[in-house]
């Protein structure tokens, strides 16, 4: 029995795939011990579902949740309903989800570039690469980008199952890349630009020349274009266009601007940067004095690793150049297809949004790396800047301070004994020292009054961007600057 356990399972487990998965695991182990923050209180409010027609409700595209507009369903309602019914408010069972969701994304990524490479050493470099990346800092830190993880899921093993079917005419995979489409769409509105990647797909696998061929991917595409017709109609009947203060919508030359970030972000340059580097290169002297010791070194390996990339695609396409050529215009075309519902957000653009993108990245370099020497010194560079890129967001990134900040506020609250109905966040004079509202950032990362309607119903918020004039007694005082570490 013993024998037969170890030829039929364990000589068929890939421990290749294994220990990257165990790579990427722990790069990112920290994320498992993340408190809620921000948009997490809010969608924990509209997840707690009474009855079954609630829930049902949540499914329905032509009835949006008020307050809500978007429609996302299962990596929202029903991801966090999960942690209501049965985890009792832990984030850490909702962070492990999100690492099964995102191993499981791993192993698509790595079948996915075996379809098109059809060469499994290729395939291990960019699985590699997507899974140790920074991209990935937002997907497992942040439970409100599950969203994301999930769109990859469904999109990606939709595009595999679309190219099976290419080639060898199955209709089972037809069928379920369907199913899996329906499946991304209620999981963020980006799974509206599959269709058109899969006509890309279709045309990487094909000579369509023939009118025949033509018709064929015409009459393919039809009921994915008729979901499709239906979800746009239905959403924008019923939610409109995102509206809020980044989601400014701008088709200007600054589109040239967001596709560079996002290429720069997949290559493991941290988010942050954005926010010291503006137009023409002028560099903020801030983000060296504050952050040399990363800054310095991550800039180093940026311009190596770049350098190898550039030196790589000009020796790819000395040899067999229709080839390159094909495999690289597909890459470009995947990346700007998938970030078409992006680039006309310049003041919407988050690192995380590169679940999808980015695969054509590491597409390419993993193919341009193919058998040459010094491939793994490249690759070593790439986990080098991943680390420092992850170690510097991990002590300025939003999403890990307001998370921080959440969980003190959450643990001194549970230890107040009180039956006061009101609790004050409150600045101070010397607070005004500082460029933004210790207070004011304190009622970002509870989501206003979102927090207290999940946690602690009895308990009403109050914030002060000055000090009180007189404390009373029957209300709790918390000072905003402590608890953000000022």
């Amino acid at each position: 029995m013993g024998k037969w356990i170890k030829k039929e399972i364990f000589n068929k487990i890939d421990w290749i795939l294994v220990g990257i998965d165990g790579l990427g695991f722990i790069l990112y182990f920290p994320s498992l011990f993340n408190f809620f923050s921000y948009d997490d209180f809010f969608h924990l409010k509209i997840s707690k579902f009474t009855n079954i027609s609630s829930v049902l409700q949540a499914f329905d595209l032509a009835h949006s949740f008020s307050g809500y507009e978007f429609y996302r369903p299962l990596t929202t309602q029903l991801f966090y309903s999960l942690d209501i019914f049965l985890f009792h408010l832990n984030p850490i069972p909702l962070h492990i989800i999100s690492f099964i969701v995102y191993f499981l994304v791993i192993l698509i990524i790595f079948k996915l570039i075996i379809l098109f490479t059809s060469n499994k050493k290729t395939a291990y470099t960019g699985t590699f690469l997507y899974s140790v990346s920074a991209i990935h800092f937002g997907h497992l830190y942040y439970l409100g980008a599950f969203q994301e993880l999930g769109l990859g899921f469904f999109y990606l093993l939709s595009v595999y199952e679309f190219g099976l079917f290419i080639n060898s005419s199955k209709i089972k995979f037809y069928l379920i890349s369907i199913l899996l489409f329906i499946g991304a769409l209620m999981c963020k509105e980006s799974a509206v630009t599959l269709p058109l990647i899969l006509i890309l797909t279709y045309i990487y696998f094909y000579d369509i020349q023939l009118n025949r061929k033509l018709f064929d991917l015409f009459f393919r595409m039809l009921p994915f274009f008729f979901i499709l017709t239906i979800y746009l109609y239905l959403h924008f009947w019923d939610y409109g266009l995102a509206s809020g203060d980044s989601y400014v919508w701008s088709f200007s030359s600054r589109i040239i601007n967001t596709i560079g970030w996002y290429l720069i972000w997949s290559m493991n340059i941290p988010e942050m940067f954005i926010d010291f580097i503006g137009p023409g290169l002028r560099i903020n002297p801030n983000l060296f004095i504050f952050y040399s010791m990363y800054v310095i070194p991550i800039i180093g390996l940026f311009i190596a690793l770049l350098g190898m990339i550039i030196y790589s695609i000009i020796c790819c396409f000395n040899k067999k150049f229709l080839k390159n050529f094909k495999l690289i215009t597909f890459s470009i075309l995947w990346f700007l297809i998938t970030l078409l519902p992006l680039i006309a957000l310049p003041l919407h653009k988050f690192s995380l949004e590169l679940t999808i993108p980015s695969f054509a990245v590491y597409l390419v370099i993993s193919y341009i790396l193919k058998d040459r020497k010094y491939a793994t010194v490249t690759i070593i560079l790439f986990l080098l800047l991943s680390v420092l890129t992850i170690r510097l967001s991990y002590i300025t990134s939003w999403i890990t301070q307001g998370g921080s900040s959440a969980k003190k506020i959450n643990m001194l609250i549970d230890k107040i004994n009180s039956r006061t109905r009101y609790i004050v966040f409150y600045d101070t004079k010397s607070d005004k020292k500082y460029p933004w509202s210790p207070t004011l950032t304190i009622k970002q990362i509870l989501s206003n009054e979102n927090y207290f309607s999940v946690f602690h119903p009895d308990l009403t918020p109050k914030y002060l961007p000055s000090s009180p004039s007189v404390f009373l007694s029957n209300r709790i005082y918390i000072h905003s600057s402590q608890i953000l570490g000022y």
